[in-house]
């Protein structure tokens, strides 16, 4: 399940089409551990042609310090969320050498479960406000460190398509 969650991630995550920073936006002194009312362990979910679709195995990550970690043989992957406003978080993922990429972790607590929704740069193009702290270069977009958590703010909450979802297991 951690390959699983790796492939789908850096598909997700490292391609072009989704926010990234050259530093981190958000730092370890103020990561919120979202996850701890839900656990470590989660089937994972994925988004396909309209409707969720279960993936084999289950998803562990480590708490450690402030912040999530998975592995896999070669790589580390750090997950570190901030709070938006209730019920939402802006999700940090940062793997070795790599770039942090950015998505939103959505609780649906009718349901129990934890929706991630990509910040697509196609849609940050669209906002006003995302153009003084975001550079747009074809597909791609580079978060400015000025860019803050007020745009996040803005953005969560409104439409996006979901990618994955984490359901805790009992």
């Amino acid at each position: 399940m951690t390959k699983i969650l790796m492939c789908v991630l850096c598909c997700l995550l490292l391609s072009g089409c989704i926010l990234v920073s050259q530093t981190p936006l958000v730092k370890e002194q103020n990561g919120i551990m979202a996850l701890k009312p839900f656990g470590t362990q989660f089937t994972m979910w994925n988004w396909q042609s309209g409707a969720w679709s279960r993936e084999a195995g289950l998803l562990n990550l480590a708490a450690v310090g402030r912040h999530y970690e998975t592995k896999n043989q070669k790589d580390k992957m750090e997950i570190l969320f901030a709070a938006l406003k209730p019920g939402w978080w802006i999700m940090q993922v940062e793997a070795k050498n790599s770039q942090a990429r950015y998505s939103f972790l959505e609780v649906e607590e009718k349901a129990g479960e934890l929706v991630l929704h990509p910040i697509l740069c196609k849609d940050l193009a669209k906002l006003a406000e995302a153009k003084p702290v975001v550079d747009f270069v074809k597909n791609d977009c580079l978060a400015k460190p000025t860019i803050g958590l007020g745009l996040f703010k803005t953005l969560a909450g409104m439409p996006m398509s979901p990618m994955i979802k984490l359901v805790p297991e009992k």
